[in-house]
């Protein structure tokens, strides 16, 4: 099970296709998170085998490995 800061991460990302940390804090930016707290939990989620990343210059850029997910409880 997901702790709820990557839960909400994994959702935001997979409404937005793609993102990097810095894209994520744009995007949501009542909720107060740094880019670097955001890429922490993206780099969780890419280790556990959630997310998909590439490099695009010196960034690094996930999607989700499902273009849907269902998420209980």
């Amino acid at each position: 099970s997901l702790d709820p800061s990557l839960r909400t991460t994994l959702v935001k990302l997979t409404e937005l296709g793609e993102a990097t940390g810095a894209e994520l804090s744009r995007q949501v930016p009542d909720a107060e998170i740094l880019p670097t707290a955001w890429n922490n939990r993206l780099k969780d989620l890419n280790d556990m085998r959630l997310l998909l990343r590439h490099k695009e210059g010196r960034q690094q850029v996930y999607r989700p490995l499902a273009r849907e997910i269902v998420l209980h409880g």
